[in-house]
């Protein structure tokens, strides 16, 4: 269960090194931004530092659905998240099995995020397959 908040101090304070990506589970992407950041000498910290900056912006000023649709937490989870409950035992949209309606209602939610540009082509075809695979 992420925090929308944290994610966003991270991205604004540490964004040049990923430590947001780090959080969020996205080592790939994380190890991405530090390596830019070490190997570049501080040119691509300083680019990353800016991008960072503006994913952090753009993370605080979310709705807090739109977050939970962007890190795959449920309504339940992010309900526990926000009541302090560390017992979240509902599965992600993309792991649970949804009727027509509610794979129509969770695409649309993921294409106004790539709208957006909160997340990638890239991340918007895998969420789509996951939900039209598993449902």
């Amino acid at each position: 269960m992420k925090n929308k908040t944290i994610t966003g101090i991270l991205a604004i304070f540490l964004g040049s090194w990923g430590a947001h990506y780090f959080y969020l589970g996205d080592n790939q992407k994380g190890v991405k931004y530090l390596l830019i950041s070490l190997l570049t000498l501080g040119v691509g910290a300083l680019v990353l530092s800016i991008i960072g900056l503006i994913e952090g912006i753009k993370f605080l000023m979310m709705t807090d659905e739109e977050f939970n649709v962007l890190v795959g937490q449920s309504g339940a989870e992010a309900q526990n998240l926000n009541s302090g409950s560390a017992n979240a035992s509902a599965q992600t949209p993309s792991t649970q099995k949804q009727g027509s309606a509610d794979k129509y209602a969770t695409l649309k939610q993921y294409k106004e995020l790539l709208d957006a540009g909160a997340i990638s082509q890239e991340e918007f075809d895998q969420l789509k397959k996951e939900i039209l695979t598993n449902g």
